[in-house]
């Protein structure tokens, strides 16, 4: 199993600072490595280690992780899983915002201005996701009433077939079909 190893190149010495890891993101500060996937399992929690200290600490709230991207600011993290489910979070660990649509596994990053996630998977699907706003729960974590009330905010715009349009498309809004039950994640 590989791992990850710093190198000084100015006195040529080298310390290795972590055993294993499928995906890894530096900070744009360069100062902390954010590991995902230590062992072949992937069901360990993502790793952060602090390049001038040596100290590692870790994020529970991002276990299962395969591949991992941080914001520009670094103040929230990105990560993905084999099932194709993505987590965005505060590094501190808290509860993560669910990103759901993929069926297999992804690869993750942040735009450099940080307001966009871009994923893709095997099946050559790419999507471009909006930031979830940290500042507020996750959608998965509200009662069902409550999530119910701001799915219906949220606009459901789709490109339809239309003979008349000069492009032969058009878009339109659509209703979001079945969320009037509890939904099942």
């Amino acid at each position: 199993m590989g791992g990850l190893t710093q190198w000084d190149v100015s006195i040529g010495s080298a310390r290795t600072i972590a055993k294993g890891g499928t995906s890894f993101s530096i900070s744009p500060d360069g100062q902390r490595i954010y590991v995902a996937g230590s062992s072949l399992t992937h069901e360990d929690p993502i790793v952060v280690y602090d390049l001038s200290s040596g100290d590692s600490t870790t994020i529970d709230s991002h276990a299962h992780a395969t591949s991992i991207a941080v914001d520009p600011e670094s103040v929230s993290l990105v990560t993905e899983n084999q099932n194709g489910d993505i987590r965005v979070g505060v590094v501190d660990g808290s509860e993560p915002h669910a990103l759901l649509g993929h069926q297999t596994a992804v690869w993750v990053r942040v735009s450099p201005d940080g307001r966009w996630i871009a994923s893709s998977d095997f099946a050559g699907s790419i999507r471009i996701w909006p930031t979830p706003d940290l500042s507020k729960p996750p959608l998965q974590t509200l009662p069902h009433d409550e999530l119910i009330a701001k799915l219906r905010t949220l606009t459901n715009l789709r490109v339809v077939r239309d003979e008349e349009s000069s492009t032969g498309w058009k878009l339109t809004r659509g209703p979001f079909p079945d969320w009037e039950t509890v939904p099942t994640w």
